[in-house]
């Protein structure tokens, strides 16, 4: 019988790799061998990003329906639900996964089994240079890992241009919006976008449109990943909002907390210059 582990009704950002909702207390795990792990299997897009950014690829033998640039031969395990069976047949060595309630007892069932469990945060940029110290030191890869850091710090410099205030989207529909404790504030700050939510020491909030209209942000970049409305349909009910008058909602593709950052930061910085010319 084709047995699974089922997430519930979770938003689609968590299996895009940001962790949400954070478990508390670490989950129970099983101990590795202390040995690299040759056979791993991934739980989220985010951490796959990094085991191919540090040319490792070769070891991954399972990673979620989300994963993007993996090898076609390597098994695909689950999406918004986990197969556990099909985790077990793979034999791995090392499970990866985020910091996430959505995971919990998926990790707890897998820990159980006696497969070694290394739970990665996922939410913050700090989150970011933990994760690929982690898995540089589990991969054999430090050196690597170290120069991913370094772009990535290089790229978050703050601009000395004086920012334009802005709201990044996560979805549209139930209106979760980046706070100041994700990724994506650090990313919006270093492209010289002040995030109207910069304040809310959360990574991610829901927030009343009213909110929005009181502090009518500059620019709206939009990252859903659902179409409940098309975007012009939706934002076209609020023409009171500055950016929705000066055509300045921007559709933008959801991100990964990774080495992707610094494509992402010149990106919003390419957005933030097109508003100040």
């Amino acid at each position: 019988m084709n047995r699974a582990v089922w997430l519930g009704p979770v938003l689609l950002l968590l299996l895009v790799g940001v962790g949400m909702w954070r478990v508390p207390d670490p989950p129970p795990s099983a101990a590795g061998d202390g040995t690299s792990p040759r056979r791993i299997i991934s739980l989220a897009p985010s951490l796959t990003e990094i085991v191919l950014a540090l040319e490792r690829g070769d070891r991954l033998v399972g990673v979620t329906r989300f994963c993007a640039g993996v090898d076609p031969a390597v098994a695909r395990v689950g999406d918004l639900r986990f197969d556990l069976e099909a985790i077990l047949d793979l034999d791995p060595d090392r499970v990866i996964a985020i910091e996430s309630r959505a995971q919990a007892d998926l990790r707890r069932v897998l820990a159980s089994r006696g497969i070694a469990i290394d739970v990665i945060p996922a939410e913050s940029v700090a989150d970011v240079r933990t994760a690929l110290r982690r898995l540089g030191t589990l991969l054999e890869a430090a050196d690597a890992a170290n120069a991913w850091i370094d772009r990535i710090d290089s790229a978050l410099e703050i601009p000395a241009d004086p920012p334009i205030s802005g709201l990044f989207v996560v979805e549209r529909g139930s209106m979760i919006v980046a706070g100041g404790g994700s990724f994506i504030d650090t990313m919006m700050r270093a492209a010289g976008i002040a995030n109207i939510y910069g304040a809310e020491n959360r990574g991610y909030l829901r927030v009343e449109l009213e909110s929005v209209i009181e502090r009518d942000p500059v620019i709206i970049l939009d990252a859903s990943f659902t179409e409940e409305r098309g975007q012009d349909e939706f934002w076209g009910r609020f023409p009171s909002l500055r950016a929705v008058r000066e055509g300045a909602v921007r559709s933008f593709p959801p991100v990964l907390p990774g080495v992707g950052i610094p494509a992402w930061v010149e990106r919003l910085r390419e957005e933030a210059r097109a508003r100040r010319e």
